[in-house]
C-alpha cells in the first residue's frame, strides 16, 4: 500500500512526505506535521480514540487531519464503512477536541468514497 501511495504522489514530491507509522504510537515529536492524511486505514485502527490523540498531537495547532475511507472497505469485524462507524469517528475527533469537521462523499473507482477533514486542536 506504501509503495501505491509513494507512485500516486511522486508528482507533488516538493510538498508532499510520505511516512509510514503505527496509528496508535507515532513516533514523531508533538506539533511535527502541518497536515496528515490516511486513505482507507482508519477503520483498521484497533484504538481509533488513542490513533486520532496520536494524530493530533504530531499535527501542528490548526493543523489538517484528512481521511479518506472507501465504503466498500472491510472492516476487522467483517462489517463495511457504514454511518455508525462515521458516528463513531466524529464523536471521537470531537472528544480528541478536533474542530471544522467536515466530509464530503465523491464516486471512485467501484464505488463511494468518504473525506473526512477537520482541523486539529489548538493548544
Amino acid at each position: 500500500m506504501f509503495s501505491q501511495a509513494s507512485g500516486r504522489v511522486r508528482r507533488y514530491a516538493e510538498r508532499v512526505e510520505l511516512r509510514q507509522g503505527v496509528a496508535e504510537s507515532l513516533t514523531w515529536p508533538d506539533h511535527t506535521f502541518d497536515a496528515a492524511f490516511s486513505a482507507n486505514s482508519a477503520q483498521l485502527w484497533p484504538q481509533l480514540e488513542q490513533a486520532v490523540r496520536e494524530t493530533a498531537r504530531v499535527l501542528k495547532p490548526s493543523g489538517q487531519l484528512g481521511l479518506a475511507l472507501h465504503q466498500r472497505t472491510v472492516r476487522p469485524d467483517g462489517t463495511f464503512v457504514d454511518k455508525a462507524f462515521f458516528e463513531a469517528l466524529d464523536r471521537t475527533l470531537i472528544a480528541v477536541g478536533y474542530q471544522n469537521l467536515r466530509a464530503e462523499q465523491a464516486p471512485v473507482r467501484g464505488g463511494y468514497a468518504t473525506f473526512v477533514v477537520a482541523t486539529a486542536p489548538d493548544r
